[in-house]
């Protein structure tokens, strides 16, 4: 594109005139001298030239304007005389940095701009004017690199205008031109989006003219498409106290983003510069400083981003004096440390009672009077420095009013402390008996015995000690009664029981002055004494049922009580339950005991003839769960179990003995005709402890037993025996015994074979009647 602008150039072409008095007259061509005017610019070429005639009244001549540019060299303009002789000139107000010499050569560097009217006066009369403009070419106004954000809209002053008559450029990027804008050139408009990722570069070429001469520039133009900001903080933001700091910190985005701090501290600021900027600053003061940073541009914000910088400082330390009291707990003090990291300290030779912690924190209560100098030794990751403090220990009592107290007539009391640090102690009001003394470790006490004169049996009043101390004064006042003392009396309740695994408490009131110290004697160890100053009580758990004696016995100054006890302990209320009412001779029954003491151990005992069939241990709730075997020689019948526990608790149940399946309760005896010569009965053992008939009978003894009218013939006999009346044989096991005799038919041996079969029979029977009798005394035995 080219924009021409043109505006007139007046060339003055050598005008020669004349002005007289009475008007424009023209100059003859003939003339004494001639005055020849160069172009404007001094241009060589071109010359004009005119013949002025001198008359007798001066004349005026008006030469050509001259253009000049300000600050350049002029190229240098002759103004030609001619004539004979040649006329000099003398000029008058030259612009500054120009001159005219007497030949009419006009030449310099103007210094400023303006029109300037120079007077001329020509040696041969005549005179003349010639107007110089000193002006200055297009004035370049903006920047040699210049970024446009794509989508917004420009506005910016690139020259002054100044006349400009000839303005060029090479080509603009679409959206934006040059415009006049009032007195200057302006690029304007709103670029469009580049089509690159990040944007569009150009080296735009701009040329501008005027009278006074041309201005050519490159503008390097950038279009950037919009970014959102990013910051790269460093990884580690170090620094020390009083150390000017400058991290530098990348932030991209277009258009540049603004930064802003948030919350850093006073001395910390943020320095813009190319690609990012810097937090900058001198800290004043050591510590980890956390604040937040934000990038903001008008395509978004990043942030904000948290940011900690540590600013390390050495450790120092305000040297102080601490002042304690003896036996008080000091207020806990923190010794005036700076420093960052926090510095780590360790102390040494601290004032008994008081020390000191890593942090620097002193605490404690001291115990000894005096002046000391401990040590401290403090550092950090940068310094160090050991130093000693100064704590002086001493003693401020306080008033106190100490509890009152009860005294006894001739019992020594345990010292009561007045208070500590004491120096001294003045007496007001004391109590009989007792004085105030102050020990080395500067405590004061009472001591003593207290005391009351005859036929005073109890005494009051109010004690006052003054309590003199290093730092200052106090006083302690107690109020205190004196009594002679009582003899002790123990009074017991009317009835003293428990039950074995229950808790027992027997309330127990012992009176006496001073109160009475109580022990028991013959005490069993599960049993203790619980007691205050007016009462007691016996407390423990009776592990087993029975009668437990002991005695009390309460002393004092006056004497001793001594009262026997005897506290009846029951058994546990038991209950027992079987799984059955009956039970076969040699099976098992399950039994179930409850109301045992836990862990209690316990036994399972079977009656009449008693037996130990089973024992185990209750669990936690007191209860007994096992099966017990019933021996298989138990009598058939009804009897007795019973469970004894060792805490003394006793259940029992009812149980019928059955005899085992297969076995007849009711066993008979069949005498047998045929019968061996000489039988006998042999009882033996079984296995419970019963006899049972066998041995030598023999079961084939053959006899007649209705013999008929030829002496031959058959008996048989059977014979039932339930000796104990349950229908059980001989045995204890609950099997029967049978007898067969047989006798002999013929011959004369058959009767004494008879009579040997007879004699069995009758031995067999009383055998079988003896163990009747004996199991029906056991079954008896069972019942009850």
């Amino acid at each position: 594109m080219n924009i021409r602008l043109r505006r007139a150039r007046t060339t003055i072409a050598a005008i020669v005139l004349g002005i007289s008095a009475v008007g424009l007259v023209a100059v003859p061509a003939t003339a004494a001298a001639s005055v020849h005017v160069a172009p404007d610019r001094g241009a060589t070429a071109g010359l004009v030239r005119g013949d002025a005639v001198a008359s007798s009244a001066p004349d005026t001549i008006a030469l050509a304007t001259v253009i000049v540019t300000v600050g350049e060299p002029m190229a240098p303009y002759q103004i030609e005389l001619s004539g004979t002789p040649t006329p000099t000139v003398t000029a008058e107000n030259v612009p500054d940095g120009l001159s005219v010499s007497s030949t009419g050569l006009v030449t310099g560097t103007p210094t400023s701009a303006g029109t300037t009217a120079v007077g001329l006066t020509f040696s041969n009369g005549h005179q003349g004017t010639l107007t110089i403009d000193a002006g200055e070419p297009p004035v370049f106004l903006g920047a040699r690199l210049v970024t446009v954000l794509a989508g917004d809209e420009v506005s910016l002053d690139m020259f002054s205008w100044q006349g400009i008559t000839e303005f060029e450029h090479t080509t603009l990027p679409a959206g934006l031109t040059f415009e006049r804008r009032g007195d200057f050139l302006a690029l304007q408009g709103t670029a469009a989006l580049p089509p690159g990722p990040y944007g569009e570069r150009v080296v735009l070429w701009v040329t501008a003219r005027n009278a006074y001469g041309t201005s050519s520039v490159p503008i390097d133009l950038r279009i950037d498409r919009p970014r959102v900001p990013a910051m790269t903080l460093p990884h580690s933001l170090v620094s020390r106290v009083d150390t000017p700091l400058a991290f530098f910190v990348p932030v991209s985005g277009v258009p540049t983003p603004t930064v802003t701090l948030v919350g850093a501290p006073p001395w910390l600021s943020w320095e813009s510069a190319y690609s990012g900027g810097r937090l900058a600053g001198t800290p004043t003061e050591g510590g980890l400083f956390e604040f937040t940073m934000e990038a903001t541009n008008s395509a978004g914000t990043t942030g904000p981003v948290a940011v900690s910088l540590e600013i390390q400082a050495p450790v120092s330390f305000e040297p102080e004096r601490l002042t304690l009291v003896v036996g008080k707990e000091m207020t806990p003090y923190q010794l005036k440390l700076t420093g960052y990291p926090a510095p780590t300290v360790i102390g040494f030779k601290f004032p008994e009672g008081v020390s000191i912690s890593s942090s620097g924190l002193v605490t404690g209560t001291p115990t000894t009077i005096g002046l000391f100098a401990p040590a401290i030794s403090a550092s950090n990751a940068i310094s160090g420095f050991g130093t000693a403090i100064e704590i002086l220990v001493g003693s401020d009592p306080d008033d106190v009013q100490l509890p009152a107290i009860q005294l006894w007539e001739g019992e020594p009391i345990d010292p009561i402390l007045l208070g500590a640090g004491i120096w001294n102690v003045r007496v007001d009001s004391g109590i009989p008996g007792l004085a105030a003394v102050v020990g080395r470790d500067r405590t004061a006490s009472l001591t003593g015995t207290p005391v009351l004169e005859p036929g005073v049996d109890i005494l009051s009043g109010t004690a006052t000690y003054a309590l003199i101390g290093s730092l200052g004064d106090g006083t302690a006042t107690m109020e205190w009664t004196i009594a002679r003392p009582t003899v002790p009396a123990i009074q017991l309740p009317d009835s003293l029981s428990g039950v074995a695994g229950m808790p027992l408490a027997v309330d127990v009131a012992v009176d006496g002055g001073p109160a009475p110290a109580v022990v028991l004697e013959g005490a069993p160890d599960w049993l203790l004494w619980e007691g205050s100053a007016t009462s007691g009580r016996l407390v423990g758990i009776p592990p087993t049922s029975g009668d437990v004696t002991l005695t009390i016995v309460a002393t004092n100054v006056a004497g001793e009580h001594r009262a026997p006890v005897t506290i009846s302990v029951a058994a546990p209320s038991a209950s027992v339950e079987l799984s059955a009412s009956s039970v076969e001779a040699g099976g098992t029954i399950g039994v179930k005991a409850e109301g045992l003491l836990p862990g209690d151990a316990a036994e399972v005992w079977l009656n009449s003839d008693p037996q130990l069939i089973a024992t185990g241990q209750a669990d936690a709730s007191g209860t007994l769960v096992l099966s017990a075997a019933v021996p298989a020689g138990t009598p058939v019948g009804d009897h007795t179990l019973v469970v004894m526990a060792a805490s003394g608790a006793r259940a029992e149940a009812p149980v019928t003995v059955r005899a085992p399946a297969g076995v007849d309760p009711d066993p008979t005896v069949t005498p047998d005709p045929t019968v061996t010569p000489d039988p006998t009965v042999t009882p033996e053992p079984d296995g419970d402890g019963d006899s049972t008939p066998g041995g030598a009978v023999d079961p084939d003894v053959t006899a007649p037993a209705n013999p008929g009218e030829d002496g031959s013939g058959d008996a048989d006999s059977e014979t039932d025996v339930a000796p104990d009346g349950s229908g059980t044989g001989a045995s204890a096991s609950g099997t029967g015994a049978s007898v067969e005799a047989e006798l002999p038919t013929t011959g004369p041996d058959g009767l004494n074979a008879f009579v040997l079969a007879a004699a069995a029979l009758i031995i067999a029977g009383a055998v079988l009647l003896t163990q009747g009798d004996l199991r029906s005394r056991q079954r008896s035995r069972a019942r009850r």
